[in-house]
């Protein structure tokens, strides 16, 4: 059983299969699209002939070089409203909001080139940029809150100590808070 012959003038042999993929960088998606043959031809054909196949980080770069704003706005699978005169942004798992801003010096290119929203107000704000070492925190706890009063600047050793203070501080008031909503005949 062989492979079913293509109308086109690139033939289906080892050599061209194999130019197509290395030199032409081509996937075996876009293989199997211009030869008119299904991605499992081609890979079982690849898989059989020896061709051997590109690792994930090697794919994974040919992708971002061929669609360099794949993951860019709308296509961000955490794009959200606009926000901020910030037409490009997201959120991540831990509630903060990241920022479209290639130039940005904490934009990280491993993030996509987005930048910590808060990060980028404090410094708008202050007219000065965030040291490498130093953490933006959120006075009122609310990642999502960054209205220059609730942000502050501080050393990341410093804002390591603060906030299982912090932390201590809100479980006490939420016990006094509890006393007064909820009281026992113990309380009373």
């Amino acid at each position: 059983m062989g492979l079913r012959k293509t109308p086109h003038t690139i033939t289906c042999d080892k050599a061209n299969i194999k130019k197509l993929y290395k030199e032409g960088k081509l996937s075996i998606k876009e293989i199997a699209k211009l030869l008119e043959l299904d991605y499992g031809t081609v890979l079982y054909y690849m898989q059989t002939r020896g061709i051997p196949r590109r690792s994930q980080k090697e794919g994974r770069a040919l992708f971002d070089k061929k669609n360099p704003n794949f993951f860019t706005g709308e296509n961000n699978p955490y794009w959200k409203p606009r926000i901020d005169n910030y037409l490009d942004q997201c959120m991540d798992e831990f509630g903060y909001i990241y920022v479209y801003v290639p130039s940005h010096h904490r934009a990280l290119k491993s993030r996509g080139y987005y930048a910590p929203l808060h990060i980028i107000a404090w410094e708008q704000a202050n007219h000065q940029l965030v040291s490498k070492g130093w953490m933006v925190h959120h006075l009122n706890g609310v990642k999502n809150d960054n209205r220059p009063c609730n942000l502050e600047a501080m050393l990341g050793k410093k804002h390591d100590r603060l906030i299982p203070t912090l932390q201590k501080r809100i479980r006490e008031l939420e016990v006094l808070l509890n006393k007064k909503l909820f009281p026992t005949s113990k309380n009373v």
